[in-house]
């Protein structure tokens, strides 16, 4: 995303000739890349993992507050090692169940 937003900045400021231009162009193209990777890619995650969406969205924002960048990269793994124990443990079946289908 940084790459395509600097070239967006650079495309942008030798056609419009302008700083704010160029901004706005950067700005833009992170805002749409940093909605598309937190929205879709959440929502892809889950139905990978048949999980729902806002389970995988709330594991994500925890690990990642947690633990940060390698939080983000295990929240998904985590949580279905969780679904799958909450999936074959009689009593814990209700929590499965909240997690996804």
């Amino acid at each position: 995303a940084a790459a395509l937003a600097a070239a967006a900045g650079l495309a942008a400021y030798v056609q419009l000739g302008s700083v704010g231009s160029a901004l706005a162009a950067v700005g833009a193209v992170l805002a749409i890349a940093g909605a598309l990777g937190v929205g879709l890619q959440t929502w892809l995650m889950g139905r990978a993992a048949r999980m729902n969406a806002p389970a995988v969205f709330i594991s994500l924002l925890f690990w990642g507050m947690l633990w940060g960048a390698w939080g983000l990269l295990l929240a998904v793994p985590i949580m279905v090692a969780v679904k799958t124990a909450c999936d074959h443990v009689e009593p814990l079946h209700g929590w499965g169940a909240l997690l996804g289908p």
